[in-house]
């Protein structure tokens, strides 16, 4: 049982490295030459102060509100670097606020970001020139109707954060290197190459991923024909979930403990799996994780 284990961790360890170098191999892709050049942030300011890699000129930034008053249901977010962080208020416009960076005054008049609508959605991000491994990264602020039906936020390096929006707002939050939070959501689909998530979920579906990251979740609402899906590579996976869950459960661990505070009709139970019925089994929850500890317990 040891040996098998030990190559079902090892198995697990390279295939999440594998996942990384296909994410960083498509972001190299599709950021072109030089992708670091595009992430650089103030902290490089001493690397490359003269000519080569690093370009020349000082570092220089401009912040900026614009207010968007068309009325959308959607909001679209695309950074390459930086954060970005959506909170609810109780207008019906919505304000982007933003800092970019570049190196030097001219690069950073070159720099522009789009706030745009077309059709029920606002897309906000930056748009980079053949000059941007000059550029520096970008964090958002963005303000919007907390009875918006779906955003999404996606970013290559950064923490996401997403605070006050109504508990059925649909959200995809998406980052490669940087933690994700969501303080309430209704359908949520929430991952991170390098980073924990931590999440209120209130919706029909979840699915949560991380390759190397802790997922702490609460589960405040799941109904029949619903689902949960968490999975992490590298981390332990805590989850709450309210009085009335109603699910069929499957928890797998190779390498770390499996507990569940549920009253459960147990099907199965291995020291490294978990499966079994709670309630009537109206819905699948699934959690898993390679290295690390599964815990699912009551709400306080």
């Amino acid at each position: 049982m040891k040996s098998k284990r030990s190559l079902a961790e090892i198995l697990g360890v390279v295939l999440g490295v594998a996942a990384m170098a296909l994410v960083v191999a498509a972001l190299v892709y599709l950021l072109g030459a030089r992708p670091f050049h595009r992430l650089r942030g103030p902290w490089f300011q001493t690397w490359g102060s003269g000519s080569g890699w690093g370009g020349s000129g000082a570092w220089a930034s401009e912040e900026h509100t614009e207010e968007v008053s068309q009325r959308v249901q959607k909001l679209s977010v695309n950074n390459v670097s930086g954060p970005v962080h959506v909170e609810g208020w109780d207008r019906d416009t919505i304000e982007v606020h933003y800092v970019k960076q570049a190196r030097g005054q001219e690069a950073l008049e070159d720099f522009r970001i789009e706030i745009q609508a077309e059709g029920d959605t606002l897309k906000v991000h930056p748009v980079y020139t053949p000059k941007a491994f000059r550029f520096g990264p970008v964090s958002f602020d963005l303000k919007v109707p907390s009875t918006l039906s779906e955003i999404s936020v996606r970013s290559v390096s950064g923490r996401v954060e997403v605070r006050n929006l109504a508990s059925d707002v649909a959200q995809e939050l998406e980052t490669v290197s940087g933690s994700i939070f969501t303080d309430r959501s209704g359908d949520l689909r929430i991952k991170s190459t390098s980073g924990g998530l931590e999440f209120s979920f209130a919706g029909d579906r979840l699915q949560a991923k991380s390759v190397s990251g802790t997922i702490n979740g609460k589960i405040r609402a799941l109904g029949r024909g619903g689902s949960v899906d968490v999975e992490t590579v590298s981390g332990s996976v805590n989850l709450s979930a309210f009085a009335g869950l109603d699910a069929e459960l499957r928890l797998r661990s190779v390498s770390g403990s499996i507990s569940c505070g549920f009253p459960l009709q147990i099907t199965e139970k291995k020291r490294n799996r978990l499966e079994g019925r709670i309630g009537t089994g109206a819905a699948p929850l699934t959690a898993k994780t390679v290295s690390g500890s599964i815990s699912l317990s009551p709400l306080e």
